[in-house]
């Protein structure tokens, strides 16, 4: 249903000419058929991107000007092209790059009296070598991994099907068990600390937001490939609800919270059960190695996938520029994603662009980390300092923002920048993918863990206060009237609003979240607690990690796997949504248990 609200349709978002004018434009994305042109030895397929010039005036081309001026639109005068050479300009002779340019020049000077110069060109097959990459070693490597990682699954669970069930399992076969890792993953934990199951709903909020997220990376591939009528991708951007899409990136802040807050939260429980062990320094290790068994081994295999077999899955149109390019950028930056770096180094090369999170969380995890080790042994001061450091932090990001124009993301998602996937953005780069843009995040999670650990060992009713009851009521509202908040926002552009907005477009969020998590934990309301701590919710919370790491993979593999233009609309995208969503989830349960589980603990058993 919230897809529906935020893809309107064309009326009533006008544009600044009729839909009959522009209509009689030079399409910005044009593609021939993919697989007919290619299926015979001699076909010959190009694909690239022109721009446009006018010999004299030219009100076509004073029209594409226009739209292109106006930053909710694609630029018009860069157009996109995809050509079966094989049954167009049959007469120009020369190499095969020479004769798409020649064709696409010679074509648009006919209709429309225009000039086109080649801009980049993506690749130009023929029919007996489609492929721009063949099978290497690398590729083999990868599978033979892929293939002990199974192997070792099957012994483990061979090992556990014929054991003797009355006897201490080996704990190293056991590991790789396939029925040992499914209870693990379907376990209820009912007999637990009653602390810890307090925190149920985490799991639900989790799940929830990647379905959120899965659905905004489904609408962004769209705009990254060809549609035959973008005009409907130009029109959604002027709908006041399009900034659901457009600022609706400040939800992946939940996830900092989550593990900020679980981290803290967990330590200070461990010391609590254990009261000969002090917090200190000399726990960090073990705290970063827990955290490293924990994302590193799956993360690594879908690094690896993406960056070996995942090009030869399929082939389309666009699947040279949307995927083999992935894979290409994955290889080269493949040690930075391992090292958690990829978004200091080279921030303009993405390889799976959602891992950025992966590695902001990482960097933030040892600060949460080495800042609950020192003051966790003083609750009270504890959130004094972090309330400060959070205010700190947010005059920081204002000074930051001000001084190098780094601004909040939603002033710069436009329908062009988003079709570049953001490249050359510095405020993606240095900002929104930086540790310090999500550092207030970080922060208030160790605050609402200490928050929550002080107040429930006071015995505190959270239900009894009806300013706190209240305070939670509209904390979820909240979050969705804040993040359209940014329509009201976009309005003023002077640098010192835009400083301004963006030193509070993050924190009011995490603000809110927080608010709505220390309810949620804490049973304000029995009946979300309910809800978020559904069962269905546990598992599906379990496997975030793996639907993190593969949805936008998917998102990428539809779009560029198609032979003809796409088609934009509300069924269309709300259909590659639901497609995506379970092909993930699909892909997740077996990674979870054959890759993510086993790797995990045998990391753990063997470091302890």
């Amino acid at each position: 249903m919230l897809l529906f609200l935020l893809l309107p349709t064309v009326a009533g978002y006008g544009l600044s000419i009729t839909d009959e004018q522009y209509y009689k434009l030079p399409p910005l994305f044009s593609l021939d058929d993919y697989q007919p042109c290619l299926a015979s030895s001699g076909g010959q397929y190009c694909l690239g991107s022109f721009h446009l010039t006018a010999e004299g005036d030219n009100q076509v081309y004073d029209v594409l000007l226009e739209l292109t001026n106006d930053l909710k639109n694609f630029n018009h005068t860069l157009l996109h092209r995809g050509y079966c050479l094989t049954s167009r300009c049959l007469d120009i002779e020369g190499s095969l790059p020479q004769r798409f340019t020649a064709c696409v020049d010679r074509t648009l000077s006919q209709e429309y009296g225009l000039r086109a110069t080649l801009h980049r060109l993506d690749y130009c097959k023929t029919g007996d070598k489609p492929r721009t990459r063949q099978i290497d070693n690398v590729d083999w490597i990868f599978a033979a991994v892929a293939i002990a990682v199974l192997v070792l699954n099957g012994i483990g669970t061979l090992y556990d099907t014929f054991r003797n069930q009355d006897e201490k399992p080996n704990r190293f076969l056991i590991i790789w068990s396939f029925y040992s890792n499914w209870n693990r993953l379907t376990a209820n934990y009912e007999d637990g600390d009653d602390r810890l199951s307090a925190l149920n709903p985490i799991q639900g909020v989790k799940a929830l937001t990647l379905l959120l997220v899965m659905m905004a990376h489904t609408t962004f591939s769209y705009y990254t490939g060809y549609t035959y009528n973008p005009v409907f991708l130009e029109t959604h951007g002027r709908n006041p609800l399009s900034y659901f899409f457009y600022n609706g990136s400040v939800i992946v802040q939940t996830f900092v919270i989550v593990s900020s807050f679980l981290l803290s939260y967990n330590l200070l429980l461990h010391v609590d059960k254990n009261p000969k062990k002090i917090l200190g320094l000399s726990m960090l290790p073990r705290s970063l190695m827990h955290r490293l068994s924990r994302i590193v081994p799956l993360y690594l295999f879908v690094l690896g996938l993406a960056s070996t077999w995942w090009s030869h899955a399929n082939d389309g149109a666009l699947w040279t520029p949307l995927v083999e390019a992935e894979v290409a950028r994955c290889r080269h930056k493949f040690w930075t994603q391992a090292l958690f770096i990829n978004n200091l180094y080279e921030p303009n090369t993405l390889c799976l662009i959602q891992t950025w999170f992966l590695a902001v969380d990482m960097q933030l995890y040892v600060v949460a980390a080495v800042l609950t080790l020192l003051l966790g042994r003083w609750p009270r001061l504890a959130l004094k300092l972090f309330g400060a450091m959070f205010l700190a932090s947010v005059a920081g990001i204002f000074a930051i923002s001000y001084k190098w124009s780094l601004f909040s993301i939603l002033y710069s998602m436009t329908p062009e920048v988003i079709r570049m996937q953001l490249t050359n953005q510095d405020s993606f780069n240095y900002l929104y993918t930086a540790p310090w843009g999500s550092l207030p995040a970080s922060l208030m999670g160790l605050f609402l863990a200490f928050l929550h650990y002080d107040l429930e060992k006071r015995g505190f009713k959270a239900n009894e206060h009806r300013w706190l009851v209240m305070a939670y009521r509209l904390s979820v509202p909240s979050m969705f009237l804040w993040v359209f908040a940014g329509s009201l926002f976009q309005q003023f552009t002077s640098p010192e609003a835009k400083a301004i907005f963006t030193a509070l477009d993050r924190p009011v969020f995490v603000v809110l979240v927080s608010t709505a998590l220390f309810g949620f934990c804490n049973k304000i309301d029995e009946l979300w607690w309910k809800f978020l701590s559904w069962r269905g919710f546990m598992i599906l919370g379990r496997m975030s990690l793996s639907v993190l790491l593969f949805h936008w993979s998917y998102n990428l593999s539809i779009m560029g796997g198609r032979l003809i233009a796409a088609q934009a609309s509300v069924l269309e995208i709300g259909g590659d949504w639901m497609a995506v969503i379970f092909l993930t989830y699909v892909t997740a349960v077996p990674a979870t248990l054959l890759v993510e589980y086993p790797l995990q603990r045998t990391l753990q058993a063997v470091f302890g």
